[in-house]
This record gives structure tokens, sequence and C-alpha cells, in this order.
């Protein structure tokens, strides 16, 4: 389960706090497009997109496990390695969809993934740079 150190009382940061929080609804969310994908054919002409971007769920959320380890130590680089890497697999799957309807639901469920991987990016520059002079 992520879970930061904060939470067993060793870092008292309140903007890591914001940043659990943003990365704990983008692990459900990563873990609902999962679940959708488990629901598609790869044997229709989506198919190769559907196994794409399993794939690059399966390694994002695998990445947004370990990024909570250098929130957690307060790495800043590491951290945005590490959202940047997920944001990069989530629009791997993007460009595997490239030209099916812009309504598919795995389109649309995508598009919100890379919203919350930027939010995120964008919290943890924030939050573990804030005492940066």
């Amino acid at each position: 389960m992520l879970r930061p150190n904060y939470m067993n009382g060793d870092n008292h940061n309140p903007h890591v706090k914001i940043l659990d929080s943003s990365v704990k609804v983008f692990n459900r969310a990563l873990e609902i497009a999962k679940s959708e994908i488990a629901t598609k054919s790869m044997n229709d002409a989506d198919g190769s997109a559907v196994k794409t971007c399993k794939e690059m769920y399966d390694h994002a959320i695998e990445e947004l496990n370990k990024t909570m380890e250098a929130v957690n130590s307060e790495d800043k680089f590491g951290a945005n390695i590490r959202f940047s890497a997920i944001l990069s697999y989530i629009e791997t799957c993007e460009d595997g969809l490239h030209g099916r309807s812009e309504n598919s639901s795995l389109a649309s469920a995508n598009k919100m993934l890379s919203k919350l991987a930027s939010n995120s990016l964008a919290l943890s520059n924030y939050a573990l740079g804030v005492n940066d002079d």
C-alpha cells in the first residue's frame, strides 16, 4: 500500500500529504483503467492498442509504487524521474490509440490518466521543492 513516512510520524510536510492524496487517487484511477482494459478483446481491430495500454498501465502502477519511496525520502529528482516515466507510459498508450474514437472509454480513461500524471508531477515539484531557495 502506498504510505508516506509522515503517516508513521516521520514527516510533517503538509505538501507531501497533499501529494500523497493525489498519488492515491492516481493509483486508484490506474487500477480502474487496468480493470476496464481487462474486459476489452485483444482480437479485434483495437487489439494491439489494448495490449499496449495494458502493458503500459502495468508499468505505470509498478512505477507509481516506487515513486512513493522517492517521495518518502523527499528525493525530488527521483520522484520527478518516476512521475515522468509514468507520464511516458500513459503517452505510449495514447500513441497506440491514435486514430481511435476520441469517445471510446479507453481513450477517455487514458486522457484522464494523462492529466492525473501531469498534476502529480506538478504537485511533486511543489511539495518536494517548497523549501528550496
